[in-house]
């Protein structure tokens, strides 16, 4: 079966994604360049994972206490991320944010307010009170106002749809080559430069706090378009999912309420975080934390699959204030936490690799820049606690002046349509027809999590990568044998493929780095080797889309 393909007019600049980093990259290129274009998996605002995000927004500001600086910020950043950041990205991220975040609020962003002034909380990973918070810890409070500034200026949204190339034109970037699953066509968006900011790959898991949509699109485009990847190895997981005596959707203790008091049990009664942290205690970051989570339970001192939450420190008040969903959802149920305690297990969350930038977001491409989750360098080994939303504005901003500042010179954009032609060729191989397996992607793709969950998740060793690399090249092998009936199932299709390679990417980071850091942890190599492994693991792929491996060096600090 033929696949329509419909020719849209070219744009200066063209950002694939429609969360915080993406809307804030396509307001400021508007500001210099005609023509910007928004292009969305879900709705531009509305879907990913800014959208659902808890909204904590980690700056020095104006409300901040007076011994806080920016400095403090930095080193926070660069201890929580053992020590391998990119501290050039720290130092943009951490001297911008301020200004970044009064730029939100005049953007329409709402924030919870006290006195009359920003309200600010301490990140139980942060030394300092610095995080101001989305009202009612929507995220959906920053976004929605982002996005109607943005089309107030003028920036062009196309939502539900897939980008599944990124055109290159004489080694530079010229579009990108979209799925419209709905109206069954293809669409070639030819521009004249292209910002990823797709967010991260929490599918990739079996248990993950990322919507579903978040399936690893940016690292894999960024990768078949010649870019690099770094610090894939590092993949966070929060150890406060709730997972009982509240049953149904995702529901987390925020991890204020472990700085104020709250304390980890185990079913020995234990309060073991010190055992982990002997400074901290529960206070501790997020990758100390998920990793002693998941021993206590592996250890079999876990409790119905998880742990305790003492708050017997807290006061209701306190633990209302600080987790107001939550504890509406307690008091709904009629629960009497005193007795019968949350229960807490870990959940994927956040990958603090991606595509090697630079810091204003350019990458390896001409013509591509990258923003927010999808973007690897800022966090390290470890992202701390408000730290995200900081990144999407500060690099989405960045990206968005230097992309429109790039194309200011002019010059017509090219895509080759031979190139359109032969890719249309191999998707019309692959879509229309009878389905060659009888096992749906769905099925696959619930295999891959698990497989991912179970040999590449919190605490790993090489016989485990390796067997999740078979079982890789399995469901590869399996997805290459099937074909969609629908233009929908071609998405669903597209999407496991890009969840294979991007787990690919990390299982190989994951092997190559011989040693414990942050989020990566090899039991094989429990300790960290600051003499041997202050580096960074970097993959590409060759022409013929084989991974490449190497080690770089540390950016020197500007």
């Amino acid at each position: 079966m033929r696949l329509s393909v419909r020719w849209l007019e070219d744009v200066d600049v063209l950002i694939v994604g429609g969360g915080l980093a993406g809307l804030r990259a396509a307001y400021e290129a508007r500001q210099s360049v005609d023509r910007v274009r928004v292009v969305t998996k879900g709705v531009a605002g509305r879907s990913g994972a800014s959208a659902v995000a808890s909204g904590g927004f980690a700056a020095v500001m104006p409300a901040c206490e007076s011994s806080d600086s920016v400095e403090a910020h930095v080193r926070d950043t660069v201890l929580g991320g053992h020590g391998i950041n990119d501290r050039r990205l720290v130092g943009a991220m951490c001297e911008e944010a301020g200004a970044r975040l009064e730029d939100l609020v005049k953007l329409g962003a709402r924030f919870e307010i006290r006195d009359g002034r920003l309200e600010v909380r301490r990140s139980s990973d942060h030394t300092a009170a610095r995080s101001a918070i989305a009202l009612g810890y929507r995220g959906t409070e920053l976004t929605v106002p982002l996005r109607a500034k943005a089309a107030d200026v003028g920036v062009e949204f196309l939502d539900h749809l897939m980008v599944i190339d990124i055109l290159v034109q004489n080694g530079s970037v010229a579009g990108v080559l979209a799925l419209d699953p709905k109206g069954d066509e293809l669409l070639v968006l030819p521009a004249r430069a292209v910002i990823l900011a797709t967010g991260g790959a929490g599918q990739l898991y079996a248990v993950t706090s990322n919507p579903g949509d978040l399936t690893g699109d940016g690292y894999a485009l960024a990768l078949r378009a010649g870019a690099i990847l770094v610090d894939m190895e590092f993949y966070q997981f929060l150890p406060w999912r709730v997972i009982a005596p509240i049953g149904g959707g995702r529901k987390t203790v925020q991890m204020y309420t472990f700085a104020a008091g709250a304390r980890l049990v185990n079913a020995l009664g234990e309060a073991f975080m010190r055992r982990y942290d002997p400074v901290h205690g529960d206070a501790t970051t997020r990758d100390v934390a998920a990793r002693a989570v998941y021993s206590e339970i592996r250890g079999n001192r876990g409790v119905h699959g998880g742990v305790r939450v003492d708050l017997s420190g807290v006061a209701h008040e306190e633990f209302a204030r600080l987790n107001p969903a939550l504890a509406r959802l307690v008091a709904r149920h009629g629960l009497a936490l005193e007795d019968r305690p949350l229960i807490v297990a870990p959940e994927a969350h956040f990958c603090m690799g991606g595509v090697k930038i630079e810091p204003d977001g350019s990458t390896s491409v001409p013509r591509l820049w990258a923003a927010g989750e999808v973007a690897g360098g800022t966090h390290g080994a470890n992202r701390l606690g408000d730290n995200a939303l900081p990144e999407t504005q500060v690099f989405g901003a960045r990206a968005g002046m230097a992309a429109a500042e790039a194309v200011k010179s002019g010059g017509s954009v090219s895509v080759d349509r031979a190139q359109i032609g032969q890719r249309v060729s191999q998707l019309e191989a692959r879509w229309g027809g009878e389905p060659k397996r009888a096992l749906p992607v769905g099925g696959i793709r619930q295999r891959l999590r698990h497989s991912m969950w179970i040999g590449a998740g919190i605490v790993r060793t090489a016989k485990e990568l390796e067997g999740t690399l078979r079982s890789l090249d399995t469901y590869e092998a399996e997805l290459a044998e099937m074909t969609a009936a629908t233009a929908v199932e071609l998405n669903d299709l597209l999407e496991a493929e890009n969840l294979c390679l991007v787990g690919r990417v990390l299982c190989h980071a994951a092997l190559a780095r011989h040693e414990s850091r942050g989020a990566h942890a090899r039991s094989d190599f429990p300790s960290q080797d600051d003499r041997k492994w202050r580096r960074r693991v970097a993959i590409s792929a060759n022409p013929a889309k084989r991974l490449r491996v190497e080690l770089l060096s540390l950016p020197d600090a500007e």
